[in-house]
């Protein structure tokens, strides 16, 4: 579970800025649904964030997916000329020149770890990772620009600093050579998702997938029911796309561009089912609609996230959705 994340000096955020999960005391409404307590923390289960347009909160979480895919991929999918992709706040002439930073603290099996990085567009200038059961914090391993200093308890690393390219983490060092403790670190950065809710059709086949299996279709339609959506069911089929499956009205053009790269594959239909009633309310059975034609842009949009939102909790990931509401009200 994550704890909290800092990130500062980031695109359009100039000041560090934090997200805490720590739940305090004094607020007592929703504490039983969106409060646990893992040991000695007491964490919030989910949280909202909330700005003015233009405020940084997209790239805050686009902050924290940077450090996703930089501590999974900086030791394998870059080589040492290559620049990291990493943008300072450009709007002040002290700070462009700066690294930018981050640092996030989680749980892993009851134990607290911060791992904090500090880097440019050519190289990390300060990465450490610090552990605790109890109270007390303690190192496992520290680099700055003297170069990396490796604690006893942290000794997978050991021998591996001098492997450790300037554009390359540490971390993602020690992770490939097989290091339990970086491995577990790994593991964890993997199990938590950045979705866009501006992008919510990308998640559509996922979902959609899910009804392969009985139990998580039922769990999608009652979703689908409680959100008050009016469904009643709802049901996926499957078919191979040929020319027949195109639209008859289709530019031919287009479809064979279509074709060249679908032909043979498996598509997906959605279909809808709403209650019909009589003038005096007596219930008619229910009536199929299209789900791609016949459905509010809001129902598609909350169809689309109910897939990785069952996801995350079936396995117990952490899912981050930026633009969450847009259209969800349509």
């Amino acid at each position: 579970m994550i704890i909290q994340f800092t990130v500062g000096n980031y695109k359009s955020i100039k000041s560090p800025a934090t997200l805490n999960m720590t739940a305090i005391k004094p607020i007592k409404e929703f504490e039983s649904d969106n409060v646990f307590e893992d040991g000695r923390y007491r964490l919030l289960k989910s949280a909202v964030l909330y700005g003015a347009n233009a405020s940084g909160k997209s790239n805050f979480i686009d902050g924290l997916n940077f450090l996703k895919w930089f501590v999974i991929n900086s030791s394998k999918e870059t080589q040492v000329e290559d620049e990291i992709e990493v943008e300072p706040f450009l709007l002040d002439e002290l700070l462009e020149n700066q690294p930018s930073t981050f640092e996030v603290s989680f749980l892993i099996d009851g134990v607290k770890y911060r791992y904090g990085v500090e880097l440019n567009s050519k190289k990390v200038g300060g990465e450490y990772l610090m552990k605790s059961t109890k109270i007390k914090e303690h190192p496992l391993f520290i680099r700055d620009e003297e170069g990396i200093e490796v604690f006893k308890e942290f000794k997978e690393g050991r021998l591996l600093e001098e492997k450790t390219r300037e554009n390359a983490l540490f971390l993602s060092v020690v992770a490939q050579f097989n290091g339990p403790i970086s491995g577990q670190i790994i593991k964890w950065f993997r199990s938590y998702n950045v979705i866009s809710g501006l992008l919510d059709h990308r998640y559509e086949g996922f979902t959609a997938g899910l009804f392969a299996k009985e139990s998580l279709k039922k769990r999608i339609i009652d979703l689908m029911s409680y959100a008050d959506l009016g469904i009643a069911e709802m049901e996926v089929t499957d078919f191979i796309i040929s020319d027949d499956t195109l639209p008859k009205d289709m530019p031919e053009e287009l479809k064979k561009s279509i074709l060249s790269e679908t032909e043979g594959k498996t598509g997906y239909n959605i279909d809808t089912f709403h209650q019909k009633f009589d003038k005096n309310g007596k219930d008619q059975g229910l009536v199929r609609f299209d789900f791609e034609d016949q459905e509010s842009e809001g129902t598609k949009k909350f169809f689309r996230l109910a897939g990785p939102v069952l996801d995350t909790l079936e396995n117990g990931r952490v899912l981050i959705i930026d633009e969450l509401d847009s259209r969800l009200r349509c």
